[in-house]
């Protein structure tokens, strides 16, 4: 068996919407222009998302519990992802479309397919959701535990939409924690490690 690395975000099912939105826009993920997702928002809005779903495209889906989307995000450059671009044959030259260059001049490679699917999370606090990012194979799975710069999204991800926590699952190796709250508490590795969210939970001052 593979390995299944994940990013989980939990935070209140208001604030799913703009985790959605952000992944959406031009500033954090590719635009495959073949594919695309409708999910559907409260007060009857509709977010057009450059995802497809199940590797189908047009479909219209509720943002609940089930929804189940296939991204490309576009990740700012450290050692780690050169090296999983370098693996891939993949130069940082400006003809290839998965370089590109962030505001601050800075590269990002995209990378894909990664999983999101959204589960109920109102065992840990009513009304919240878990957003699950999960590595498409070990290889990218590696590049998630190992990358700062993955770390760095997905906390930042997670506090600009006031997500409760954030913890990258490495399945027997435990759960680390990205992000409580505002702070942002990854450490390199190996870091503080938990079993399970219980567990995790019981540790005073963590969540409050």
């Amino acid at each position: 068996m593979g390995l299944d690395y994940s990013y989980e975000l939990y935070l209140h099912r208001r604030d799913a919407e703009g985790v959605l939105s952000d992944l959406a826009a031009d500033n954090t993920a590719g635009h495959d222009s073949t594919g695309h997702t409708v999910v559907e928002l409260p007060e009857g809005r509709h977010l057009v998302t450059p995802f497809t779903s199940g590797f189908t495209s047009g479909r219209t889906l509720p943002l609940s519990p089930g929804l189940a989307l296939d991204l490309t995000i576009g990740f700012t450059e450290d050692e780690h992802v050169r090296d999983y671009a370098t693996a891939r044959a993949i130069p940082a030259e400006d003809t290839d479309p998965r370089w590109s260059a962030n505001a601050d001049g800075r590269l990002r490679y995209e990378i894909g397919y990664i999983y999101l699917t959204v589960h109920e999370a109102s065992w840990l606090r009513p009304d919240h959701l878990e957003l699950c990012f999960m590595a498409a194979t070990s290889t990218m799975s590696r590049l998630f535990r190992d990358s700062e710069s993955i770390r760095d999204f997905f906390a930042t991800l997670a506090i600009r939409n006031s997500g409760l926590l954030c913890v990258l699952d490495v399945e027997n190796d435990g759960k680390i924690v990205v992000s409580a709250g505002n702070q942002r508490l990854f450490e390199p590795l190996p870091g503080a490690r938990w079993t399970s969210i219980s567990d995790l939970l019981s540790t005073e001052g963590l969540i409050t």
